[in-house]
């Protein structure tokens, strides 16, 4: 507005940074929103058009979904523009509280500055959580308290950050030395500034977590919004008894339980195990928690944040099937976080400090815990049923502790359910392999997890033969160092006409028992 130019000619230089702007921030859903929203609203005043913001927002939709309609389906482009929609939609509705609130500071320049700096933020922030807690819900299954407050420090200390990385890039190219300075600052105040958030969140009564929410409770929600936006109009009053009854019935389907559902879900935990199934008789049982570090623990970031979206914070079996750190790394988040009724491992015969680290645990909150063999039988419920096929008594005491003859110790987890068998087998090889075959028929199971992650030391053709599947699941991290899975597992799969899915590119895979028959889920 500075520069001695025509508001066209203003205009449009602003679009030219805007559009540099978000493509030097990598164009992710909210910038690209905001930055089309703005454009559209300065195309309209270059040609004098009367403007209108929601038009505006849906302007900014369409073109996104033109050229990436799978956006529609982001949780980054859903809250985005949920975000923006509701504070057009509720902040005119919220503004008459503010003015209220105003009146009880003294002073004109006092009551303006309040306004200014306290309420129109918090109301505008209110305004924008009115419309997407139901996207938090379903996705997240939290509710945040802590943001209505948080945000009226946040968002001033985000704007005055860009404004020094705006500045910081244009003083790179004049005043290098300067530059340094600036950016310890920038620096400083971003670091200040995920210390605050992390901080808020923590805070005991920051947010609360919720049960699973589904389409129901969303939809109630909506409904509920719609009659508080709505009752006052005449056009609504022939419809209020309908939408009356129409959250009264969704209510009912929200407090009603959930029918219980037979699932089995291969998580995508990068080079490493974790399988959930849950049975007819809702019991949850936890197969391996795949691997844990410094940077990311799987059970915490994983694990717990599913079973939290698939209405459960208890499993009632949590089996680690041997005792490699992608295997049980993430068991001992998960036994901070989650209820857990039983723990059982293999029978090892040689001193191992993975297993007496997690005994400790085990014993520091008192969860029985068995040590299982070959020919153990688990019953889980009415319909399931668990059978221990492996390890072997050969291998349990191997004369040197390597990376192969762990593998070897795995449990190996025939499970059944109704009349429908899996086969878990942990990081088999060859050897284990060779002579699992003894077991002949009982080996046979629709849905095979491919033993260690596809290696080629693993899924020999006979073992496959007598498998006989149908599904096969290889988990396994993306561009890995060993490899995995091998091309000639791949290839004995395909010549054998075993339909298999990777972790690695298809993410978790969520099988459902849909009529005595295994449906893979599209979710």
């Amino acid at each position: 507005s500075f520069l001695p130019l025509s508001f066209r000619w203003r205009n449009g230089l602003t679009i030219l940074i805007l559009l540099s702007y978000m493509v030097l921030t990598g164009n992710s859903p909210s910038v690209v929103r905001a930055t089309l929203m703005s454009s559209v609203f300065l195309l309209g005043t270059v040609f004098e058009r009367k403007q209108n913001l929601v038009n505006t927002l849906f302007a900014a939709a369409l073109i996104i979904l033109l050229f990436a309609p799978q956006q529609l389906f982001w949780v980054g482009f859903q809250y985005s523009f949920a975000a923006v929609w509701s504070i057009l939609l509720f902040y005119p509705r919220l503004r008459p509280w503010e003015h209220k609130l105003v009146q009880f500071v003294p002073g004109a320049k006092g009551r303006k500055f309040v306004r200014r700096a306290i309420w129109a933020p918090f109301f505008v922030s209110a305004a924008a959580q009115l419309g997407t807690i139901p996207i938090t819900m379903f996705y997240f299954q939290k509710i945040s308290f802590v943001s209505f407050f948080l945000n009226l420090l946040v968002i001033p200390l985000v704007g005055f950050i860009l404004l020094c990385g705006i500045v910081l890039l244009g003083l790179s190219f004049l005043a290098p030395g300067f530059t340094l300075f600036l950016q310890e600052l920038l620096h400083d105040l971003i670091r200040g500034l995920f210390r605050l958030v992390h901080a808020s969140a923590a805070l005991p009564w920051a947010y609360r977590d919720l049960p699973r929410v589904g389409y129901p409770l969303v939809l109630l929600y909506l409904g509920i919004i719609l009659i508080f936006l709505c009752w006052k109009r005449e056009g609504f009053r022939p419809w209020r008894w309908k939408v009356m009854v129409s959250a009264a019935l969704l209510f009912i389907v929200v407090i009603l339980p959930p029918p219980a559902q037979t699932d089995i879900v291969f998580f995508d935990v990068g080079q490493g195990d974790a399988v959930l199934i849950h049975t007819p008789g809702n019991c949850w049982i936890l197969v391996d928690a795949g691997p844990a570090g410094p940077q990311w623990d799987n059970g915490e970031r994983v694990i717990w944040p599913a079973l939290r979206f698939l209405g459960t914070l208890h499993l009632n079996k949590l089996f680690i099937t041997h005792f490699h750190r992608d295997h049980y790394g993430g068991a001992f988040s998960l036994l901070r976080r989650v209820e857990v009724d039983s723990v059982y491992f293999p029978e090892i015969g040689y001193p191992d400090r993975a297993k007496d680290s997690l005994l400790t645990v085990l014993k520091e909150r008192n969860i029985p815990w068995r040590a299982l063999k070959m020919g153990d039988r688990l019953i889980v419920d009415t319909w399931s049923r668990i059978y221990l096929l492996a390890p072997w008594p050969a291998f349990l005491n191997p004369q040197t502790v390597n990376g192969h003859s762990v593998n070897n110790t795995s449990l190996v987890l025939l499970i059944k359910i109704r009349e429908k068998s899996v086969l878990l087998t942990g990081d088999i090889e060859f050897p284990v392999e060779q002579q699992m075959t003894g077991w002949g028929k009982i080996l046979q199971a629709q849905i095979l997890k491919v033993p260690h992650h596809g290696s080629s030391t693993s899924s020999t053709p006979a073992f496959l033969n007598h498998i006989h599947p149908h599904w096969a699941v290889i988990s396994v991290g993306r561009k890995n160092k060993f490899g995995h899975p091998s091309p000639a597992v791949l290839h004995r799969l395909k010549q054998r006409g075993i339909h298999y899915f990777r972790t690695d590119s298809l993410g978790a895979v969520w099988f459902r028992l849909n009529l005595n028959h295994w449906a893979l889920r599209r979710w």
